[in-house]
């Protein structure tokens, strides 16, 4: 959860560096979908779309009842991928 505040909370509370650190840790220990899309989210923060878009297929493959959030996540990963923001 920290690691989500770091990535998508308010200014005052973004650490992009740290929540990737700490969201590497969870889905070390537990590869859930919501903490895949937690690392996804912290790959996006730092810049890093390919990495993004490849968690979070992992997420999707796993996903659940998240695949309609998930999918969205993987649209906008892979519109920053492409340099095509204009709709995220």
């Amino acid at each position: 959860n920290l690691a989500w505040l770091y990535a998508t909370g308010p200014y005052s509370f973004r650490h992009p560096e740290e929540a990737l650190k700490l969201a590497l840790k969870a889905a070390s220990i537990n590869p859930a979908p919501d903490i895949l899309d937690t690392l996804a989210e912290a790959y996006f923060v730092n810049g890093r779309y390919a990495d993004a878009v490849s968690i979070i297929d992992e997420a999707i493959a796993e996903g659940g009842n998240m695949r309609t959030y998930l999918l969205k996540q993987k649209d906008k990963f892979e519109k920053a991928l492409t340099g095509d923001m204009r709709s995220t």
